[in-house]
């Protein structure tokens, strides 16, 4: 036998309301992704991996949509159609896991506009639910691979077992995730002027815990009750995609617009201005404390001047490091005058002074 992978059979109907309801889950999402991509402000980098994932969810929400019609109207379809249902779950778990670690990712921005230090656990996270998705769509296929051609009963079951199994670890995974966003959304400190924004986040936050409950509650139910399998992905459809709107609502909102002022970009600003300011004053400091010298070491010119070496040790060793740079030179300023001092005396090494006759001794 060949395998089933050219033989006909009717696909099962979802019902009407669940074509319904999916319809207008994708239309409100991919209305929304739209609206959020397009007022994003351009302070705000961060969300660019959430919103990768919004329009992934929104290809996902679409093309499922198209699958519940065709399903609906029990289109006759080889066997061979289930692989579409394996290509369509790739975009579910790119969203589920892009979604997730984007949200992740824009916790820090509400405190601080410098989030480079978080670039590199959140890489490790992302990798980790890449790997754990990715690895459950690949036995997804191998299951429809395996069970199209006909295999042996007991390969199809033992793919069958690790896949649930991976997609239980990678729905328990997101679970728990959410546990820290949410822990992170409400011990945040809130500004006046972005208490709003972190209102929205923090309901995104529960949105997104509620949509990880439902699937590691349905996923769960798929292996103990076989008989109701078609009832269970129904409700896990209605679930997701339930609060995967009401996900995409909030966190548009959680997200400052381009015409909204952001406090903490004012304040970076205000704060390099002073920076630069204070550096360039320390450089103007260095400058002046060697010309003081050189003119006071050779009388405005009539002696022999001393090595420019020999000026910036002296330099060096009347400056002092700060015991707490955070609080005593929270611009560092000491670092400045040493690099200056450094650059210097690399540049003026090979320098020697003039001699100036002095008369007979």
């Amino acid at each position: 036998m060949k395998g089933l992978w050219q033989v006909p059979t009717i696909t099962i109907d979802p019902g009407r309301g669940i074509a319904v309801f999916d319809f207008l889950v994708a239309f409100i999402v991919i209305g929304l992704t739209f609206t959020s991509l397009m007022r994003r402000s351009g302070h705000w980098p961060e969300a660019q991996m959430l919103h990768i994932g919004m329009v992934l969810l929104s290809i996902w929400l679409l093309l499922h949509w198209i699958d519940v019609v065709i399903r609906h109207n029990q289109v006759v379809v080889s066997f061979s159609y289930i692989l579409v249902g394996c290509i369509y779950n790739v975009f579910r778990v790119l969203s589920d896991v892009l979604v997730l670690c984007g949200t992740v990712t824009i916790l820090p921005r509400y405190s601080t506009v410098e989030t480079r230090k978080y670039k590199t656990p959140l890489a490790c996270v992302t990798g980790l639910f890449l790997f754990l998705g990715l690895y459950h769509v690949c036995l997804l296929f191998g299951l429809s691979f395996a069970w199209l051609s006909f295999s042996d009963l007991g390969v199809i079951n033992a793919i069958a077992k690790a896949r649930n199994g991976f997609e239980i670890a990678f729905t328990a995974s997101q679970f728990i995730a959410t546990f820290g966003i949410i822990g992170e959304a409400f011990a945040g400190g809130v500004r006046r002027q972005d208490k709003q924004e972190r209102e929205f986040l923090q309901v995104a936050s529960i949105a997104l815990l509620l949509r990880s409950l439902c699937e590691v509650t349905t996923v769960g139910q798929l292996d103990r009750r076989p008989l109701h399998i078609q009832r269970i992905y129904g409700v896990r459809d209605v679930m997701y995609g339930l609060w995967s709107t009401a996900f995409v609502i909030c966190i548009t909102g959680a997200i400052p617009s381009k015409t909204a002022e952001d406090p903490l970009v004012k304040e970076k600003e205000a704060r390099d201005q002073a920076e630069q300011a204070a550096q360039a004053t320390a450089l103007e400091e260095v400058k002046g404390y060697i010309m003081t010298k050189l003119i006071a070491a050779t009388e405005d010119g009539k002696k022999t001047a001393p090595t420019i070496s020999s000026v910036l040790d002296a330099l060096e060793s009347e400056l002092h490091p700060p015991q707490s740079p955070t609080y005593n030179d929270p611009y560092d300023i000491y670092g400045t005058k040493m690099r200056e001092i450094d650059a210097l005396r690399e540049y003026y090494a090979e320098w020697e002074p003039i001699y100036r006759w002095q008369g007979p001794e």
